[in-house]
């Protein structure tokens, strides 16, 4: 929860700071846990509706990389995300 990316992006789901006040989630604070979950769950569901469900489309689309061209090797990210599914089970 208290992990912060090279590019600003903040805790579990790595959300991105200028997503605050957005998304209808009642917190600010991103290292928040609950706060977290809220942005990223919504802001990929909304990616995964931008893409008509594609899910690596969509990660692309949540890591900012919709055309897989906008950072170096961007274009990794859906296959470096479902490399670990074992990782998405956090235990609450």
């Amino acid at each position: 929860p208290g992990a912060y990316s090279s590019m600003g992006a903040v805790g579990l789901m790595q959300v991105m700071p200028f997503h605050v006040g957005s998304w209808g989630c009642a917190g600010r604070d991103l290292t928040d846990l609950d706060t977290n979950i809220c942005y990223g769950a919504r802001i990929l569901a909304n990616a995964l509706e931008r893409s008509d469900g594609d899910l690596d489309r969509a990660l692309l689309r949540y890591n900012g990389c919709v055309d897989g061209t906008n950072t170096p090797d961007c274009h990794l990210y859906p296959s470096k995300v479902l490399a670990h599914p074992q990782l998405a089970s956090v235990g609450l």
